[in-house]
């Protein structure tokens, strides 16, 4: 079934459809314009529109586990202030590369392990 669904995705593509991407995530397919939206330019739109918290000390945590996040984690690394951290158990050398995520965890036990020690320095 997932399979030909792809199959099905690819060929609406290389039609009509040719200006939307898709990439396939843990239990996710997400679909979006190639170039206008995606969840980098939403946080992006956010912070600009409705972050309140805009001071110098301000922190932004990008906490994510998926493919689909990396739009975000590029737009979170452009930030003085952003952090963007990937939760993965994954050893392959192949998915640690195709990550621009800052900070790599291993599990969300690391993560709160990390929250805890990061507590105690602020």
């Amino acid at each position: 079934l997932k399979s030909s669904f792809l199959s099905e995705i690819d060929s609406l593509l290389k039609g009509p459809f040719k200006d939307i991407s898709y990439s396939i995530g843990k239990e996710i397919i997400e679909i979006k314009p190639s170039r206008l939206v995606n969840k980098g330019s939403a946080v992006e739109w956010y912070i600009t529109n409705k972050w309140k918290f805009k001071s110098e000390e301000s922190f932004i945590f990008a906490v994510e586990d998926d493919i689909t996040d990396e739009d975000m984690f590029k737009q979170i690394n452009k930030m003085k202030n952003g952090v963007s951290i990937k939760i993965t158990s994954s050893r392959s050398d192949h998915d640690l590369q195709n990550t621009v995520a800052k900070v790599i965890i291993r599990s969300i036990d690391e993560l709160y392990l990390f929250l805890e020690e990061l507590n105690k320095i602020t």
